[in-house]
Parts: C-alpha cells; structure tokens; sequence
C-alpha cells in the first residue's frame, strides 16, 4: 500500500516527489551516514569487480544510461540519466551508486535508495552486451549484502514480464513477494542467501 502510493506521488507529483527526497536524503545522512559509508566500502572491497560511482564517472554513467535501448528503458527508467541529475543524486546522501566495467567501458549500473525508516529499494541494468552472463545475478547478491551490512531491509520492484530481472532476482538472494503493485509490477523483499533471517 506505501508502496504503490510513493510511486504514484513519484510519477504525479514529481515537485512534491523532489522535496520528500531531499528531505530524506538529510534524515538518512544524519541517522545513518555511518552505516551507509560501512556499506560503500564493503562494495569497493567485493573483489574489484563493483565500484562505488564517483563524480569523475558522471559522464560515462550517463552515456551508458542514454545509450540503453527502449527495450531495457522500459524496465528500467527509476530516475533521470542526464549528467546534472545523477550528480544530484551522488550528492543526496541517500543514494549508493554502484557501476561495473569492461575494460573502460561502463558494463552495468546499480542502486541503493536508502529511507529513513529503515527500508532500502535497489535497481539495476546490465549492458545489452552483457545480459545472460550471470552480471545482473551478481548485482542482485552483492546488493543483499551491501543493504544488510548497512542495517536496511532491501526491496524492489519488478515488471512481471520482466522473466530475465526476476530470475536473477531469484538467483542473487532471497526473493520474496510482498505486493502487487499497479501497471504489473511487484514488489519483492530481497535478503542475502546467506542470511534469509536477517531483519
């Protein structure tokens, strides 16, 4: 129910949706900035395959995002991908942003949008060079553990027609259905498959 009503004051009211981030982003710097920076580390030390974004990546980042194909945009299209708005969001203090690379070349992004009550949402993309080599799999674990080590239940949300998305889901961690959202989509609890208890 929370649920469905955020993303319809996301999408209608997108005004009213840009001060409830800002006001969030101070709330969960101020609660939680320790455990978001414990969090960010345990990223960049995942083995080097994961890096937390960083303002110099800002114009790679973008032309990955623009560059995706309307296929994927119709899945995963959570925020806008110009360079000013990304850097908004770097600088939130809610966001962890979270690419992955080929070589130079950006080749997966991800996200953590933490709240102040204790909830985390996560989203991501995989290169269409990318796709069906386990990368979107890997995402969806390392996010388990990174929101779990910060101390937030993760969820997302997921197009029922999205059977790619959700079999990594259901691969990378514990998926969970908790509710149907409108436009087909659901929302799932994610919890790290080695700790299905946690929290």
């Amino acid at each position: 129910m929370i649920a469905s009503l955020s993303i319809a004051v996301k999408h209608r009211f997108p005004a009213i949706w840009r001060c409830v981030e800002k006001a969030n982003g101070l709330l969960v710097k101020l609660i939680y900035g320790k455990r978001i920076t414990a969090a960010g580390t345990f990223v960049n030390n995942s083995g080097g395959e994961f890096t937390i974004v960083t303002e110099k990546e800002i114009p790679a980042l973008s032309r990955f995002l623009c560059g995706m194909t309307a296929e994927r945009r119709k899945y995963f299209n959570p925020h806008p991908f110009d360079e000013a708005s990304l850097k908004s969001m770097l600088h939130n203090g809610s966001f962890l942003m979270i690419a992955t690379k080929a070589g130079e070349e950006i080749s997966g992004y991800c996200f953590l949008r933490f709240f102040f009550n204790g909830k985390a949402f996560f989203g991501l993309t995989v290169g269409e060079r990318n796709a069906g080599l386990g990368l979107g799999t890997r995402m969806w674990a390392m996010g388990a553990k990174a929101a779990s080590r910060a101390g937030f239940r993760l969820f997302a949300t997921i197009s029922e027609s999205n059977t790619p998305s959700l079999r990594s889901c259901a691969r990378g961690c514990g998926m969970e259905k908790v509710e149907t959202l409108p436009g087909g989509y659901i929302l799932v609890r994610c919890r790290p498959v080695n700790n299905q208890s946690s929290r």
